[in-house]
């Protein structure tokens, strides 16, 4: 019973990341559904089209210190805005919360890592998306994609600016989508949710307020269809439940791990190389910011070569795969299984070049 008092003291922690992360995808969801209805559907066949500018727009947003620019990729990803080696370009970039410390600390090597993962991550992106399709998309399938993302052409207009004037007249289905929005909203805003960081906060709000407008100005139809029978029901359960178990799960595994100290795993892995990189790449298997400042500390206090944490820099994105644990768990294991091929052989190149 000893050992379960820790693990329930973490899930005030688990559930308000749970429901951060829910509600922040929720909200981004929303928009992407928003604009392509907007723009009559145009907003996906410009991207699909132009596949040399997802790789550069998914490497940008990998490279965004956090997690939020990886849940706004793979947002695009779902609804099939962007493509398979574009996500792969995403996570390959992102190093999630530990870029704040490595700026923070060592700018300048925060610097290099970041223009080296963006590199790495603009041409695997590439490749993978030309070898997925020379062995017949067997990475990944189109039926996977978000069906219900389709722009109607006999739809009503998506924006209806009379309805902000009949309040009176509002449905109760958008009434209760605006619930859990505008607490989302003042949650953040009264600093109950705490986000150290003002700029991701900032992009919160803002992404939170434009949601809400979204929902108020727009017709019945976009928010029965689009957001509450698309979104709601069909995604959002399945975010947060992923989501929650997953942190849950790493919660687990941080109290097990407690009481090994970091000489014990120095010792261990300064005997062997190989060791290291392997323990690197599996390291950035957990879709969690925290275990990996381990690694970025070492490398900062010059007790691991640059080599290490690049490949597990390309391992490890933060939370930002959660939602694709709640969206596809076959999808999850291969984007993690090319991630950590890609590692390998990063580790390996750098290694020899620092030899």
């Amino acid at each position: 019973m000893k050992f379960l008092l820790p693990l329930f003291s973490k899930l005030p922690h688990v559930v308000g990341h749970t429901v951060f992360i829910s509600l922040f995808v929720f909200a981004m969801m929303i928009l992407v559904d928003f604009f392509n209805i907007l723009y009559e559907g145009k907003f996906v066949k410009y991207f699909s089209q132009k596949k040399n500018l997802q790789y550069l727009l998914a490497s940008l947003l990998g490279i965004m210190p956090g997690c939020l620019g990886s849940f706004i990729s793979v947002t695009l990803f779902e609804h099939g805005v962007i493509s398979f080696g574009a996500i792969i370009a995403t996570m390959i970039a992102t190093m999630g919360d530990e870029a704040f410390v490595m700026f923070a600390l060592a700018p300048k090597k925060a610097i290099v890592l970041t223009a080296w993962l963006f590199i790495i991550g603009l041409v695997s992106g590439f490749i993978i998306d030309i070898i997925d399709i020379l062995v017949g998309k067997k990475f990944h399938s189109s039926t996977l994609l978000c069906e219900n993302f389709a722009y109607h052409e006999k739809e009503e207009r998506v924006l209806q600016f009379k309805n902000i004037f009949n309040l009176k007249k509002m449905s109760d289905l958008k009434i209760m989508l605006l619930f859990p929005l505008i607490a989302f909203f003042l949650l953040l805003f009264f600093n109950i949710i705490k986000i150290e960081k003002l700029w991701i906060k900032g992009l919160s709000l803002f992404i939170s307020l434009i949601s809400i407008i979204i929902v108020l100005f727009s017709s019945e139809h976009f928010v029965k269809d689009h957001i509450y029978r698309h979104i709601v029901k069909k995604h959002l359960p399945n975010i947060f439940f992923w989501t929650f178990l997953a942190l849950f799960f790493i919660s687990f595994l941080q109290i097990l791990s407690h009481n090994f100290g970091e000489s014990i795993v120095l010792k261990f892995l300064s005997k062997n190389y190989s060791a290291v990189l392997l323990f690197a790449v599996l390291l950035g298997i957990l879709p969690e910011s925290g275990p990996h400042l381990f690694l970025v500390m070492l490398y900062i206090k010059g007790q691991i070569p640059f080599s290490i944490l690049i490949a597990n820099s390309i391992v490890q994105d933060g939370h930002g795969m959660l939602p694709v644990l709640a969206f596809s768990r076959k999808q999850f294991v291969i984007i993690k299984f090319l991630n950590i091929v890609i590692g390998l052989i990063c580790g390996i190149l750098f290694h020899f070049v620092e030899a």
